[in-house]
């Protein structure tokens, strides 16, 4: 019997990639770091407490915690926090005008400034780019594992099988189950925010507004899939050459112990990406994930 491993030598690359990373942090940490703007990190809609950049896993730094450690200006390092607006959002369209005053009442509306945002937390930007009453000088955004196009294996599926356990849970007396289980639906390809956002007009006024967008994702993301891709077509090229399009990492998950934004290879692509430091040149064509 073959006792090989198939994937062994993926796994190693893996984590060779992972230990280069972590060391690539210490010397961040070692010889310090400016922030060049301030720089907004944004969560997903179920993470509102902004714990996909913030909150420690066991042997694991946070963002937040690495660039606590690096920064010589870490108060130029914002984390969002949209727990008390949450029940008044109904979409990513109401959570981009909430975005935009809370950054707006932090640096007013004139200083450039970067903005990275995690899942939902993507689309939050954009729909605070695309307001009568629009978000501007956004130099670099950042989107990770971001659904810029909906899920269509999640959508109105995970809206459904979420409000199915609401009514269960109801009927038993259990806890109500949070309103975030709306989220699903705004997953949906076919439902109104997504399809407001993804027009060519509000596309094209997205990416007018801001300087560069740099699309990451992982390849074990089945939440998000391909729709990590911000589609240019249709789009000027003068316009669709802002988007950045970086190859997957590999093995890294939507969240969790193996979330994308827990991965010290997402936190240093960040990094340099915040810094201008040289990374491998972005593939524009590169396929959906």
């Amino acid at each position: 019997m073959n006792t090989n491993d198939p994937l062994k030598d993926m796994r190693e690359e893996r984590e060779e990639q992972k230990n280069d990373a972590i060391a690539q942090l210490n010397k961040f940490k070692n010889n310090k770091i400016t922030l060049e703007r301030p720089v907004f990190f944004v969560p997903g809609w179920t993470d509102e407490s902004c714990q996909c950049w913030t909150a420690d896993e066991e042997n694991k730094d946070s963002v937040k915690t690495c660039l606590e450690g690096m920064c010589s200006n870490f108060n130029f390092a914002h984390f969002v926090n949209f727990e008390e607006e949450s029940d008044s959002c109904d979409s990513f369209l109401d959570f981009g005008v909430f975005l935009k005053q809370k950054i707006e009442k932090l640096i007013g509306d004139k200083q450039d400034f970067d903005i990275l945002g995690h899942s939902m937390g993507g689309l939050d930007t954009r729909a605070a780019v695309i307001q009568e009453s629009p978000l501007l000088n956004i130099n670099k955004c950042i989107t990770v594992a971001t659904p810029h196009w909906g899920d269509n294996f999640g959508g109105m599926d995970w809206f459904l099988r979420t409000k199915l356990k609401w009514l269960t849970n109801k009927m038993m007396g259990k806890r109500k189950y949070s309103k975030n289980n709306i989220q699903g639906r705004n997953l949906d390809p076919d439902y109104k925010p997504i399809k407001i956002l993804n027009s060519i007009e509000n596309r094209k006024l997205f990416l007018e507004c801001v300087q560069s967008l740099h699309l990451l994702s992982g390849t074990r993301d089945f939440c998000v899939k391909g729709s990590a891709i911000m589609d240019e077509r249709g789009i000027e090229s003068l316009y669709a050459k802002k988007v950045k399009k970086y190859p997957p990492i590999e093995g890294a998950n939507h969240t969790g112990e193996i979330g994308i934004c827990k991965d010290p290879r997402t936190v240093v692509t960040i990094i340099k990406i915040l810094l201008n430091i040289p990374l491998p040149e972005p593939d524009f064509n590169y396929g959906y994930v």
